[in-house]
């Protein structure tokens, strides 16, 4: 059981949730790739992987009998970032500029950016991931002790293509699916057909590992996509426990947890 009685906690890795069900090991390969596909991992991986986070995109949660509803917004996140900015009437927002260093300056900080500028503020709210947090303010007091769990987090990176060609689908037409997965010797990938949605002959695939590459592409990303380790949680509840820390007392412990609000 998990926390508070919900449900599998987050620390069970995948493998150990499926060596309680008594799952065969010739069946795994299967099992783990799609959760490798999703995360960009290695199949062999994918066992380290914590069961809810690995299952709960395709399983709903335990509460739900069908699959997460997703939303994609119009105009991808940044038009939701620019749609909360709107509200910020005295905020001074400084688009395409970046802070490569937080340093303190008495009960303050100050943030240099990439123009060189330097701004002094009283409070800090980081919104990246932990890594960049490390590395850009990782020479402060109260985030020395958290230096190893800020890089606790490993990526991997994944590239997408949107293509016309039909690279990741069956030979045969009438075995089509609009969600395809192929299984390589150290890799997983999706191809997503969106010919019965759209009525075009259009696909995005991961293209990160795949032998065969499209060749009428029309567009490509790649990503940098969080592999939510068993380690991955132990490292976020300890951060939050530096939040929780902050609530109790003051001193260096409260400095570093401020930043994390």
């Amino acid at each position: 059981m998990g926390e508070h009685g919900t449900g599998l906690d987050w620390e069970v890795r995948l493998d150990e949730m499926l060596d309680s069900l008594g799952t065969a090991q010739r069946t795994r390969p299967l099992l783990y790739a799609l959760p490798a596909a999703l995360f960009g991992c290695d199949p062999r991986e994918a066992g380290n992987l914590s069961a809810r986070a690995a299952t709960a995109a395709f399983l709903g949660g335990q509460h739900s009998d069908h699959a997460p509803v997703t939303e994609n917004v119009r105009g991808g996140l940044e038009s939701l970032a620019w749609s909360l900015a709107t509200d910020l009437h005295l905020a001074r927002i400084r688009p395409d500029t970046g802070v490569v260093r937080v340093r303190e300056n008495g009960s303050d900080y100050e943030l240099v950016d990439t123009t060189g500028e330097v701004t002094r503020v009283e409070a800090v709210v980081f919104a990246v991931p932990p890594p960049v947090t490390a590395e850009i303010a990782g020479s402060l007091d109260g985030l020395r002790e958290l230096g190893t769990t800020l890089t606790a987090f490993p990526y991997r990176q994944v590239d997408y293509a949107l293509h016309r060609d039909p690279v990741g689908m069956p030979d045969r037409r009438e075995h089509w699916s609009t969600n395809n997965l192929t299984l390589g010797e150290g890799y997983s990938e999706t191809t997503v057909w969106y010919g019965p949605v759209h009525g075009v002959d259009v696909f995005r695939s991961q293209v990160s590992r795949r032998a065969r590459q499209p060749t009428k592409v029309l567009a490509r990303e790649s990503f940098r996509q969080l592999l939510p380790t068993t380690e991955v949680v132990r490292a976020q509840r300890r951060l939050g426990g530096c939040a929780a820390d902050e609530e109790g007392h003051g001193g260096p412990e409260r400095r570093s947890a401020g930043l994390f609000q």
